[in-house]
């Protein structure tokens, strides 16, 4: 039987494959942090020696360019009507955690979202986005959602990829 992080692996994996395929087929190289989930079935992380960091889900590189890639899978876009804006979101803890992994690899982060309602597939550097916090009405943990205007992502197309 699957357990939960497994379920989850294998959803979030539908993005994955796909923007894995995407930049293979442009010549970059590619490393998936999630082959590298160790034998307590937690996220791959980066460790240090006070410290852990849950590593974007692709490390792809091509010619000297290296990114990471955090791919998320989302049926559709929310409308969240405090903000009046379209939102996709991630756990605060995540979103710091990858910001963390930026800054001790010099190598960017970008969070590319996979919109099955819109067939498409979205991207954006993931230190530019402005940030709109929880909006729940208790104190918000780690675990609550840092969320994101759907407006300030570009669509990936293999063109912009291949370049």
């Amino acid at each position: 039987m699957a357990t939960k992080f497994e379920e989850k692996l294998a959803f979030g994996k539908i993005a994955e494959k796909e923007v894995e395929a995407l930049y293979m087929d442009c010549g970059f190289s590619v490393i998936r942090s999630y082959d590298y989930n160790g034998e307590d079935n937690k996220s791959p992380r980066m460790f240090a020696k006070k410290k852990n960091y849950v590593l974007p889900d692709l490390d792809v590189s091509r010619s000297g360019v290296r990114k990471w890639l955090e791919c998320k899978h989302y049926s559709q876009t929310p409308m969240n009507r405090r903000l009046g804006i379209h939102v996709h979101g991630i756990k605060k803890r995540l979103y710091n955690d990858y910001l963390n992994v930026q800054r001790e690899t010099g190598t960017p982060v970008f969070l590319v979202i996979k919109e099955i309602e819109g067939d498409c597939l979205l991207y954006a550097r993931l230190d530019s986005l402005k940030t709109y916090p929880c909006q729940c009405h208790h104190e918000c943990t780690e675990q609550c959602l840092i969320y994101f205007n759907r407006a300030d992502f570009q669509i990936l197309t293999k063109e912009a990829v291949c370049e």
